[in-house]
Order: structure tokens, then sequence, then C-alpha cells
């Protein structure tokens, strides 16, 4: 199956348009919260917070921007397998849909296995918790054993009985559906480990004396902005040297 390089540089060129834009609106929301900062400072003649409170705002700044990078990238995603979906034919439509959709104990109980164990790569990759490349390597390796025996069962036999033709599986613009798929998973698995976090921070957060609550928060919209521009800033760069590196005809597989 041939995926051009037209068609790679029109991928690649949506997804890096939806990622400037989510920068844009980022960067805006990141010069009103330091305008809503400054300005408060200034009315209430305040400067700082204590220690502890600073502490506290800078680690569940770090968290909330990991978050709000995770639903852009999300986002991103969604809109690939959705521009990538078109391209595909009606066997691999068909097959894309089986491991999506899919609601047989089978299939259904690996996609369940491949979501908890990608929730398990999460809560290592934002809980900073030792020996944490060992055990991500550890799960992943169960993650690709599990997507072989999906395969298996895709390639044996679909909803309408019908059998899949392993050589439209094995594209390479399949394979970049399949990925970004998986990569889903993973992606909400992150949101979902960092949603926790965050809830447990806006418990404490919540216990900040009342005189301090109102910069508490203000501060921690602005740090929240500023770490998540740079993240976004970071992704954009990815997609624009993507794109600018999509040169000749992808190889047919």
């Amino acid at each position: 199956v041939l995926y051009s390089s037209e068609s790679n540089r029109g991928e690649i060129g949506s997804i890096t348009d939806f990622v400037k834009d989510q920068l844009d609106q980022v960067r805006d929301k990141l010069k009103i919260s330091e305008e809503n900062l400054e300005g408060y400072k200034k009315q209430e003649k305040v400067v700082s917070l204590p220690d502890e409170t600073k502490l506290m705002i800078g680690e569940v700044s770090n968290y909330e921007a990991q978050f709000n990078t995770a639903l852009a990238s999300l986002d991103a995603q969604e809109k690939r397998v959705e521009f990538l979906t078109q391209k595909l034919d009606e066997n691999q439509k068909k097959y894309v849909s089986f491991i999506t959709k899919n609601t047989s104990p089978i299939i259904k109980s690996y996609r369940e296995k491949v979501t908890e164990l990608y929730g398990r790569i999460a809560d290592f990759e934002v809980g900073n918790k030792p020996g944490k490349e060992t055990a991500i390597k550890e799960i992943q390796a169960k993650i690709d054993r599990l997507k072989e025996e999906i395969v298996a069962q895709a390639q044996a036999i679909t909803d309408d009985g019908t059998s899949i033709d392993p050589t439209a599986i094995n594209s390479d613009l399949m394979q970049q559906v399949l990925n970004s798929t998986a990569e889903q998973l993973s992606l909400k698995a992150k949101i979902s480990s960092l949603r926790r976090i965050i809830d447990k921070y806006n418990v404490q957060m919540s216990n900040i004396p009342e005189q301090s609550l109102r910069l508490a928060r203000l501060e921690r919209d602005k740090r929240i902005n500023e770490e998540t521009f740079v993240m976004m800033q970071n992704k954009y760069e990815e997609y624009r040297i993507s794109q600018a590196g999509q040169v000749g005809n992808a190889r047919i597989v």
C-alpha cells in the first residue's frame, strides 16, 4: 500500500496547525494570568506566599501543565486517526473498527488489560517512582504481547465472520493508525492518573488560609500557563520539524 509524501505532509501539516492554534491559546491565557497576578499584588499590596505554599504550587502546576499538554496531545492524536482513517480501504476500516469497538469478551478483555497497563505506566511517569524505567520497560513488553494477541484474533475473524487480509494490517498507513490508536489509550490513562494527583493537591489548596488563597490561585494559574506553554511549544516544534522532514514517498510495505 502506497502512502505518499503528499499525504504524509497533509497529515502532519494538519496536526501542526492544530497544535499551533493550541499554543496561541495558551500564550493568550498566560498573558492574562500574568496581568491578573500583577494587578492583584499591586491592589492588595502583597508580594509573596509562604515557602510551603510556593512548593505546593510548584508541584501542582507541573502536574496541571502535564495534564493540559496530554489533553492537547490526545486531541491531536484523535485528529490524526480521523485523517488517516479516511485513507484506509474498507477492509482496513473494518479491522480498525474491530479492534476499537468490538464487544466480544476476548477482544474486550484484551483492550481492558492494555488500558490498565497504560495506566500503570502513567502512574510511574507522573509519580517519579524509583526504578520507573525498568518497570515501564517490563509493562511495555506486556502491552506489546497483548497487541500481538489482539492482531491474531482480528486476523482470524471479524464481526461479520470474514477474515482480515494480513497484508492490509501490515501496511505502513495501517500501522500508523494502530500506533496512534495505542497512543490514545496511553494518553487517556495518563490523563486519568494526573487527574487523581491534581485532585489531591486541590484538597490541600483548599486548606490554605483565606488571606493567601486568592494569591495562591493566581500564582498557580500563572505557573500552570507558563509550564503548559513551554511543553506545548516543545510539542509544536516536534511537529514542525517532522513536517519539514517529510520528503519523498513512504516505502511500500
